[in-house]
């Protein structure tokens, strides 16, 4: 098998922190729905993985200061822009969510009438899902559904709305020592530009 390589806002920017503080982080892949009991097995060591603060999450773990404010939105595919300009105009479809998120919450606070919600493990899923009309629309997480449209040029960003939401790291509840150097290198790439870099890679948004 080659090499899965990972990339993304969050890759870059945490594999920069980690240098900074003279280390370098190996990823691998865990279900949204498991990642934090896998984060507590110490089968991973920091969740970063476009994770918003819920007061559920705080009780479980120990979060890094915030590094992007979020919002959720919605892709559908091009052919069906003009159809589905806003989530309002999704009645009667299949939404496509992932399962056990922030953006799972807010789709279901917010159906439209008749609608029904699909929850998938992944947004790669998502997009599969998409793509093979399964579903009519991917309600979720603004910057993963960026990534979305960068890779499958047949899908278009319709509609954001705003939730409030930041992003974290997270780590085990006694592991101050790593909360405290991705803290300091996340306000070192702050201050140098390395994080606006990264931002404008990965999540300009382009209609």
């Amino acid at each position: 098998d080659s090499k899965t390589e990972f990339t993304g806002f969050d890759v870059d920017l945490l594999t920069d922190i980690a240098k900074r503080a003279g280390g370098k982080v190996d990823f691998k892949v865990t279900g949204f729905d498991g990642i934090i009991p896998a984060l507590n097995a110490k089968d991973c060591d920091i969740i970063a993985s476009a994770m918003t603060i819920t007061d559920d999450r705080k009780g479980q773990v120990l979060f890094s200061d915030p590094y992007y404010d979020s919002k959720q939105s919605l892709v559908v595919r091009k052919a069906d822009a003009d159809k589905f300009k806003s989530l309002a105009d999704l009645k009667d479809k299949v939404i496509g969510v992932q399962s056990e998120t922030t953006g799972q919450a807010y789709a279901e606070k917010h159906l439209p009438e008749g609608a029904t919600l699909k929850a998938l493990p992944g947004s790669s899923d998502l997009f599969t899902a998409l793509k093979a009309k399964d579903i009519d629309a991917v309600l979720q997480d603004g910057p993963v559904n960026v990534w979305g449209v960068q890779q499958n040029p047949e899908f278009v960003y319709q509609e954001e709305f705003e939730t409030d939401e930041q992003y974290v790291f997270a780590v085990r509840k006694d592991d101050t020592e790593t909360v405290d150097w991705i803290n300091a290198g996340l306000k070192a790439a702050r201050a140098d530009g390395t994080y606006q870099k990264l931002y404008d890679k990965w999540l300009k948004v382009t209609k």
